[in-house]
């Protein structure tokens, strides 16, 4: 498969211009790494200059470009982490990704990055990433808000996300996996999902 160019601070005018926000060239955003004390790290996208007001944590099988458009629209200063196994980050304790264990290594991140946070956002996994949080290191989480994190998910409800995530490990080209993409995704617009494959894929 022949490379897509690719940079992953290149495509933030994109998301500007879907969604009707104001753009007057990049922000200042920074990809930061905090170490885990245990020879891992957590990889972070740190917006803007001064301390980080609100952490965000993006859903399974996403990274923290999850919240471009997010971060766009505040203008403020945040951190957006990329979850253990996820983005940039290294895997999980002893390979796991448990919640608890995912989120003793957030606060580790959170105390280095943004102890001073008024709350943390998480989507999904993130949401109950931010949880666990809340019971891990409670002092870290002075608020949260909760993004499609529902009550009773079981197999069932997953399915659909699970059949997607454990689909073929390759594609033949960048049009197959933007076409798969699509097909289970179709409440979103290609373009965003053309950026969450070029975020996410490993080429």
């Amino acid at each position: 498969m022949s490379r897509v160019e690719y940079d992953e601070f290149g495509l933030f005018h994109e998301n500007a211009e879907e969604y009707g926000l104001p753009y007057d060239g990049p922000p200042v955003v920074a990809r930061r790494s905090v170490d885990l004390g245990d020879g891992r790290a957590l990889s972070v996208l740190a917006w803007g200059e001064a301390s980080p007001e609100l952490v965000f944590l993006h859903g399974g099988a996403q990274n923290a470009h999850t919240w471009d458009t997010v971060a766009l629209a505040l203008r403020r200063p945040i951190v957006c982490l990329d979850l253990p196994g996820h983005g940039h980050s290294d895997g999980g304790r002893q390979g796991a990704l448990g919640l608890a264990a995912n989120a003793e290594d957030v606060a580790v991140a959170v105390r280095a990055l943004a102890p001073n946070a008024a709350a943390v956002i998480g989507m999904s996994l993130g949401g109950v990433t931010t949880l666990a949080l809340s019971r891990v290191a409670p002092e870290l989480v002075r608020a949260m808000v909760l993004v499609d994190v529902t009550p009773g998910a079981n197999a069932e409800k997953a399915a659909p996300i699970v059949a997607f995530i454990n689909g073929p490990e390759s594609l033949a080209d960048f049009d197959e996996i933007l076409a798969r993409t699509i097909q289970f995704n179709p409440t979103r617009s290609a373009a965003s999902l053309r950026r969450g494959i070029l975020h996410n894929a490993v080429q």
